[in-house]
């Protein structure tokens, strides 16, 4: 567990920090969300990317592995998502798994969360970090599902605990969405929100959409916006971002 004064060192830490010309280098050339992320944002998260790197250890999967141009692109995209917030978010991860190819006794996943550990495969990251307006950005899904997580142990999708003001709210609108996306593409209509994220469902919760919605509102935000602006508002209000207003991605 990362203690909030272990949080509030690092940020002093770095807080006059800027990220080094070869690491901007890096992130350019290998981010699709790179490029579109606006110049009064990446200041501050430049500084939560270093932050992220100091106080969340990954775990060496292999001799020399991941590279440390790996815990760079991963810390980027997972410190996006608190930009804006707090570290508190990820105040019980404590191990970030990053492994050359498969997830070991997971062949088939791409990645996995919990609220301590996240476990991604390079095999696939590698391919797909550079596409940012595909709406399935497994950091971004990952790390998502470590706040959902961070409230109050459960994956429901409700990123707020039981004793906010918000949970009723947040329970309604996961509810419709759940309707919304499971009967859009049973449809076939073209929907920003994959259908993975209304079929999983774990008795009657469905641990998906908050994820899959975060992936959906960075990369594809205006999309997300015109479909969904009730979950894209309240997706706005948390990550305190607007993403339908930044540019298009130009990597891929």
């Amino acid at each position: 567990m990362v203690l909030i004064a272990d949080i509030l060192e690092a940020e002093e830490t770095y807080k006059d920090s800027i990220l080094e010309d070869k690491q901007r280098e890096l992130l350019s050339a290998k981010l699709g969300l790179w490029s579109r992320i606006p110049s009064e944002i990446k200041a501050s998260w430049e500084k939560k990317i270093l932050c992220f790197l100091d106080l969340f250890p990954f775990v060496e999967t292999s001799d020399d592995f991941p590279s440390e141009d790996i815990k760079l692109l991963v810390a980027a995209e997972a410190a996006l998502l608190v930009t804006k917030r707090s570290f508190e978010d990820y105040r019980f991860l404590r191990s970030i798994y990053v492994w050359e190819n498969q997830i070991p006794r997971q062949p088939q996943a791409h990645g996995m969360a919990s609220m301590r550990e996240v476990h991604l495969s390079w095999k696939y990251l590698e391919k797909t970090i550079g596409h940012g307006d595909d709406g399935k950005n497994l950091v971004l899904h990952e790390f998502a599902h470590v706040i959902d997580f961070s409230d109050d142990g459960k994956a429901q999708s409700i990123p707020v605990p039981k004793t906010s003001k918000d949970f009723k709210f947040w329970e309604n609108l996961i509810a419709e969405m759940h309707t919304r996306i499971v009967n859009a593409h049973s449809a076939g209509i073209e929907f920003p929100v994959r259908s993975y994220a209304g079929l999983q469902c774990d008795k009657g919760l469905t641990p998906e959409i908050f994820s899959c919605g975060t992936s959906a509102f960075f990369e594809l935000g205006e999309s997300l916006q015109k479909e969904c602006p009730d979950f894209y508002d309240a997706l706005s209000k948390f990550y305190r971002m607007n993403p339908a207003a930044w540019p298009k991605s130009n990597l891929r």
